[in-house]
């Protein structure tokens, strides 16, 4: 639950918003952002998975 709210909420949704306002990307700087941030949470809910379990 904290992975998706960092990963969407704290990175995706501002990296989303600043694409598309100041940068001028429109929609396709929304889904970056939000592709980033997809991106942060699953690669943070990997790792704790793969931390925690021994092999």
């Amino acid at each position: 639950m904290v992975f998706s709210v960092v990963g969407h909420w704290s990175v995706g949704a501002p990296l989303g918003v600043y694409l598309c306002e100041w940068h001028g990307l429109g929609a396709t700087g929304i889904w970056v952002g939000l592709s980033a941030g997809t991106l942060l949470a699953t690669s943070l809910t990997l790792v704790r998975l793969f931390r925690s379990h021994p092999r």
